[in-house]
């Protein structure tokens, strides 16, 4: 994430954190000069970003709806006008 200019870029679902972080860089660039940024990293487990009027909220949790509710809440309780902008899990895989 480019806190400046919003570009954003996310993954999951990668075989690695260094694969991951690769992929949502290379998004985030994608919409021109951008001094791109990993914000947050999550593995197993399932994140969201809130933005409100003034900052943006991270929040994980084992399932969506509790990582936004959360993001949510802290988001009414600091700022205004939160909204969720993304969320999405990388939950275990079993390997055989």
């Amino acid at each position: 994430m480019d806190e400046t200019t919003g570009a954003f870029g996310a993954s999951s679902r990668q075989a690695s954190k260094k694969k991951a972080e690769k992929q949502a860089l290379s998004q985030c660039a994608e919409s021109g000069k951008n001094r791109c940024a990993v914000k947050f990293v999550y593995l197993n487990q399932c994140a969201s970003i809130v933005t409100g009027k003034r900052w943006n909220y991270t929040q994980s949790h084992n399932t969506i709806a509790e990582a936004i509710t959360r993001g949510m809440n802290k988001c009414i309780s600091e700022d205004e006008e939160c909204n969720t902008f993304y969320s999405d899990c990388s939950l275990p895989e079993q390997v055989y």
